[in-house]
Formats: C-alpha cells, structure tokens, sequence
C-alpha cells in the first residue's frame, strides 16, 4: 500500500490557467455591420440566406 501523502500528491487538480479577456468597447466606438445575402446548400436544394458581419470601431 502507499503512504497516503504519496496518494494526495497523486491526485491534485493540474494549476489553473488564468484567461484574460479584451477590455470592452470605449465610450466613443461605433458598431460597424455590413449584411448581404448568400447561396446556401441545403438537401431540400439551394436557398438565399441573409448574413452580417459586425465589429466595434474607435
């Protein structure tokens, strides 16, 4: 049998990795979209979607 220290080591949770995420918009940013239509494949057959692209800017 193993010392139960051995075991504890053993089965401790791997290090936590910290994730920073990206500041947010500034007061004065503007949300930029652009739309259009697109052809999608479908197995009933073939259909007009609409799609939008945005971002922030500023």
């Amino acid at each position: 049998m193993e010392p139960a220290e051995a075991r504890r080591q053993r089965a401790r949770r791997p290090a936590r990795v910290r994730v920073y995420t990206p500041r947010g918009p500034g007061p004065n940013s503007v949300r930029i979209c652009h739309s259009h239509y697109e052809y999608e494949h479908r197995p009933s057959g073939t259909v007009i979607v609409p799609r939008e692209n945005c971002y922030w800017q500023g």
